[in-house]
């Protein structure tokens, strides 16, 4: 499985299950693991990096009251 990055890189993943009608795709921090990616949780922040390039960051939704 491939797939895009909002920085415009590719992460090619091997050996994953896809559900094409899902609307959002989850990927297990294992898996990415697997092939050199380092994940960083911090509170609400969330960022995945393969050396010094960011892949992917982001930040949880907290419900509003």
């Amino acid at each position: 499985m491939t797939v895009n990055l909002f920085n415009g890189s590719t992460l090619n993943l091997k050996d994953v299950r896809h559900v094409p009608k899902l609307k959002r795709n989850w990927i297990f921090v294992g898996r990415l693991v697997d092939v050199g990616v380092k994940n960083t949780f911090d509170g609400n922040l969330g960022k995945i990096t393969k050396g010094a390039m960011i892949m992917s960051y982001g930040k949880k939704k907290v419900p509003s009251t």
